[in-house]
């Protein structure tokens, strides 16, 4: 039964009397509506259960069920600008309506290739509030691969899809411009007021944090999985920090095999490198490659077709190596940091970028880093004061190197621009290769919400003669390859563009001398300007 207790508020009640449910007002829709909606829920869920073949032959159906843990859908902030705080949420009817459940296996945008395994037999909440699910899975391969892969971990991510009933307002706020007045950097928001669920995906990197199911009756729904206990050395074992790279058809560590070495995909599905992903052991070792050699970044820097890719180190990493760690034997070698918390610097010197991350951040492990046959080799010990929920996080993110002609410091970030690949079979493939990603912005898709979300080129204060890239390497520009270009072609050709060219640059460096002298004064920001017109 359902009861007005104030005039914005409802109950669902048992038939004890027993609050089920209470149900506010919201958005387009009264407390009772939603009430009723939930009612319904139950009622469905009663006459499926009495009745099993309603929603088909139960021998095409697997034995389990699975339900939401803590929900699948919330009206919550999320990350990237999406606001769903004040969200109504509803569905279709699951008896009226098929409210199909897909899995993704592969690791695409926006549930691209995911595949049906089974359905919703009954919704529960809505409104402004969150909302719970309950289900089955089909016979079937995706089915039958679903289940078992829920069962493994103990529970697995969601996310809702909508139906066409679906209420939002969008905007973008422009926060940065370059010379020329485009923008450069900007801040997108997306308020959601209502959304219809029409069904909802099984993927490992749900839209809200907490929506994942389960299986009926699994103990996951009550207690998280258990993981071994975090035992990192203060003075780690010196082969720790000396850890060869992997080759293939040879043992690594543990008699862990060559299959440590994954297969780096193309769009098109050539295999073009191996590289081993960062890897985070429970007892503090940690190893992988940083990028691979030949990895062009995502962001597309240079432009399209144009590969901004990593080069080997000239002086053996020397300016990323400026601690060290004593090791469990006494020996003493030589570390860098690796670094979560902050953002990429704006310094163009190795070290001055090592000492910005330590200043900024969190220094969460001490590594070496070689150039290795497939890429550079990182490994190393995490910090021992580490907790197990940091070291959870740690594992969720990736990795993000930044040179200034070598390398000074390396961030953990959510989205790298040379992200390594952790599974060949279900790798996002198209992220390899900076020509294809071009093709991709071409009004046949919506690449451009794919691309990483930070800015990738960084430019220098030294007149566009020294450029900078986060997670990439370092592009010395000629100014004698000008020269010589013009000399050999007719230079009313290009002598408007060389001239644009040299108008943008003198901006860019009066605008730099601007912003960085405004706090001097008198013989002090005499002296820099006198530098800078001696060496420009």
């Amino acid at each position: 039964s359902i009861h007005q207790v104030s005039p914005t508020r409802w109950e669902l009640r048992a038939e004890d009397g027993t609050v089920v449910g209470t149900f506010d007002d919201a958005l387009g829709r009264t407390g009772y509506e939603v009430a009723l909606d939930a009612l319904g829920g139950i009622i469905s869920a009663e006459l499926i259960a009495a009745a099993p073949l309603a929603q088909g032959d139960e021998a095409g159906l697997l034995p389990e069920w699975w339900t939401s843990d803590e929900g699948i859908a919330f009206s919550v902030n999320t990350a990237g600008g999406r606001d769903f705080s004040g969200c109504d949420w509803s569905w279709r009817d699951p008896l009226a309506s098929l409210s199909p459940v897909m899995f993704q296996t592969k690791n695409l945008p926006a549930h691209m290739e995911a595949e049906l395994a089974g359905f919703v037999v009954e919704y529960s909440g809505g409104g402004v509030g969150k909302v719970g699910a309950r289900g089955r899975f089909y016979d079937s391969e995706m089915g039958r691969q679903a289940r078992d892969t829920i069962a493994a971990g103990g529970r697995f991510g969601v996310s809702v899809d909508p139906t066409e009933k679906v209420d939002w307002d969008e905007n973008f706020d422009c926060v940065a411009y370059d010379g020329d007045g485009n923008c450069v950097d900007g801040e997108f928001t997306m308020v959601v007021h209502a959304y219809e669920i029409g069904g909802f995906t099984i993927e490992p990197h749900p839209c809200f944090e907490n929506a994942q199911i389960v299986l009926e009756g699994s103990s996951a729904s009550v207690q998280p999985p258990v993981r071994a206990a975090l035992s990192i050395p203060t003075a780690p074992p010196r082969e720790w920090l000396t850890l060869a790279e992997p080759q293939p058809g040879e043992p690594f560590l543990d008699g862990y095999g060559d299959d440590v070495l994954i297969e780096q995909l193309a769009q098109n599905g050539d295999v073009v490198a191996l590289a081993c992903p960062l890897t985070i052991r429970d007892d503090g070792l940690i190893y992988g490659h940083l990028t691979y050699w030949g990895q062009c970044h995502i962001g597309n820097p240079w432009g399209p077709g144009l590969c901004a890719a990593a080069s080997p180190s000239q002086n053996g990493y020397a300016a990323f190596h400026g601690g060290e760690v004593v090791c469990a034997d006494g020996t003493r070698l030589p570390t860098g940091n690796l670094t979560v918390g902050c953002e990429h610097s704006d310094e163009m010197v190795a070290e001055r970028v090592r000492d910005a991350m330590a200043h900024a951040g969190m220094s969460w492990a001490s590594v070496r880093i070689i150039d290795g046959e497939y890429g550079p080799w990182i490994c190393g010990v995490l910090r021992p004061d580490l907790t197990e929920q940091q070291v959870a996080l740690l594992r969720r993110l990736s990795l993000s190197g930044e040179w200034v002609g070598e390398l000074g410091g390396v961030l953990a970030v959510n989205a790298s621009g040379l992200p390594v690949q952790r599974l060949a079979a279900s790798a996002s493939a198209f992220f390899t290769d900076a020509q294809t990603i071009g093709q991709w912005d071409n009004g046949e898709h919506e690449f451009q919400s794919f691309t990483i979300p930070e800015m990738a080129l960084r430019s220098s204060a030294r007149g566009g003669k020294l450029a900078k890239l986060v997670g990439g390497n370092l592009i010395r520009r000629c100014p004698e390859c000008e020269q010589r270009r013009l000399a050999r072609n007719d230079p009313t050709e290009v002598s408007l563009e060389s001239l644009l060219g040299e108008v943008r640059a003198v901006r860019q460096l009066l605008s730099t001398v601007a912003r960085r002298t405004r706090h001097l004064v008198g013989d002090e920001a005499e002296a820099v300007r006198a530098s800078l017109a001696v060496n420009p």
